[in-house]
Parts: C-alpha cells; structure tokens; sequence
C-alpha cells in the first residue's frame, strides 16, 4: 500500500464515504457514492445511540457498574457480563483523517482497519474480530470466538482459568445458536492470536450456507455474541443498559461490506468517535466480567484495549 498516496486520496474526499482494508491484504476499499450502499455499520443495539452524550467514564464509575455486575454474576442471574467504559483522549487532530488511517493500516497489519464519516458522526477502528464472512460462490460462512485477554506474552504460555471459561462461553453458545437453527458446524480447538500488543484465545468455526438470505439470518444469530455483551444475552444486555453511564453507539456493533460475492463483517471493537470540533476522540473498551473477576485485573484490562486505538491517534506527523 501508498500510505501517504491513500491518505490523500481520503483527505480530498468529501460527504458521507468510508475506507476500510482487511487483515492480511494491501488493498484498500472505498466507499463512496451509491457505492456507499454496500458498507454496513450497525450499533450495538436499537436503544444503543444517541440519548447520552459522549462522555468520559470515571474510575469510581467503572467501579460503581462493576460492583453491580458483580452482584448479579454472584446471584446466579447470569454467568457472563461485558462491561465497557469511554476514555477520552485530547489532541489527535494535529494528522488528518488519511493519515490517521493510513497509520492505523501501517501498526496493523493483521486488524481490519476502517474509517467511517457521516457528516459529523465519525469512526475510527482496529478490530481483531470477525463476525461473518460469506461466500456466495463456494457457499461457505465463518465465523469466529474470540475471548479472553492478556498482553502478548507468547502462546506456549498457559491461560487462567478465568479466561478459559470466558472464552469457552462464548464459543459454546456461538455453536448451540447456529446448531439450533439446523445449521452444521465446524469448530477448531481455541488456540493463541495476536492483535496489537495484545492476545486473545480463538476458535475458529465454519459452516455451510445456501443463499444470503440465510447468511443474513445467521448474522442476525450471532450478534450480539457473548463477546460483547454476556450470556444469558437478553439477561446480559438489561443490565449492561442499567450500569452503564454512555451510549455505546458503534462500538460492539458490526461493521463491514456486502456485494454480489457475500459479505465480510466484523465486531466493531478497539474502536473511537471523532470529534473534530473539539479535536476530543472517544475510545470504547470493554471486558468480559465472570464471577471470580477482579475489578483492578479489568479496569487494567480496559487500559490495555484503549492503548491499540492510541497508538493510532497519538501518530506524529
């Protein structure tokens, strides 16, 4: 990739478009005009956008909603609770959008990177997740569970026990949902991958799909996954709107693109809202509590989350 030539080429856009660029690939897509239609960026959840302003989380606040997640998780109410929180970080305007991207493709190589801008609404991302991909052609859908976090430490090193349990949670219920529905599966053992400085445990799963009619329904399955909001879902998500002080818009919705070939979308997660007025971005971290959690690990959790996106605002010219 032409870092600085992409770059440009998005800084001369104007109007509503969006970028993106796949793990592993040098290609760049643009989303722009009626080519725009393709790009797909849903939040978290109908509820999920615009009643809160933007705004900063506390500690005390993080560890107020922790306290009451904690109790619900102790109770038996539910067995897995994603708690997220916003960090605002001051002063990324000094680069321009393209070169904010282009960083981002350049740190990342192995993240799908995007850029959305819709008049003042403005995303930037770094996510590791796939949520599905779908070939038309070969008739083939997969997916992936990813869970668990630590930083990068090599992957001869054994888990916790409480990241093994979070990550098992969500790839169980991923298979049971898709099973349910008729749909056969096929599940790799969970294994260590990196994302940034960070790793995760991953299965990865695959399965057959007739038509997008059926991959869009097998997309409506999946998200919210146990991933980004807990287990029991419906359970998990009351209480994540009753704890959380923000909005979650975007993040931990799904990103990505559709065409006459399928689809490829992602979990939109490491991910933050521009603004460019007041030149404040806010990022978006969470982490899957369990009922052994402790609040200074996942508080510290979350600080590890928010340095990937960072990284990527803190770019020197």
């Amino acid at each position: 990739m032409d870092y600085q030539q992409t770059a440009d080429r998005i800084d001369s856009l104007t109007g509503s478009f969006a970028v993106m660029r796949e793990p592993d690939t040098e290609e760049v897509l643009w989303f722009t005009g009626e080519n725009r239609k393709q790009f797909v960026m849903r939040p978290y959840s109908e509820g999920a956008v615009g009643r809160k302003p933007y705004k900063a989380t506390t500690e005390a606040e993080y560890r107020e909603s922790f306290a009451e997640v904690k109790k619900a998780l102790v109770s038996g109410t539910v067995d897995k609770v994603v708690l997220s929180r916003v960090i605002m970080h001051q002063g990324f305007a000094k680069n321009t959008l393209g070169q904010l991207f282009a960083h981002a493709c350049k740190i990342y190589p192995h993240q799908m990177i995007y850029l959305s801008v819709d008049g003042d609404r403005i995303w930037l991302g770094c996510t590791p997740e796939l949520l599905l991909s779908y070939d038309s052609k070969e008739g083939v859908g997969k997916t992936m569970a990813l869970a668990g976090t630590r930083p990068a430490c090599g992957s001869d090193v054994v888990w916790d026990e409480k990241n093994i349990r979070e990550q098992a949670v969500v790839s169980r219920w991923i298979g049971e949902q898709l099973i349910k529905e008729g749909i056969d599966v096929k599940m790799s053992e969970a294994y260590t991958t990196q994302a940034g400085g960070l790793e995760h445990l991953r299965t990865d799963i695959e399965m057959q799909i007739a038509d997008g009619t059926v991959a869009e329904k097998v997309l409506n399955i999946l998200h919210p996954t146990p991933a980004v909001c807990g287990q029991p879902r419906a359970k998990a998500m009351d209480i994540i709107s009753k704890v959380e002080k923000h909005d979650r818009e975007f993040y931990s919705g799904f990103i990505g693109y559709h065409d006459e070939n399928g689809m490829r979308i992602y979990v939109n997660l490491r991910c933050a809202a521009l603004d460019l007025k007041t030149d404040k971005a806010y990022i978006f971290v969470g982490g899957g509590i369990m009922p052994d959690s402790q609040c200074d690990s996942e508080y510290q959790e979350t600080e590890y989350k928010a340095t990937t996106i960072k990284r990527v605002l803190k770019r020197d010219n």
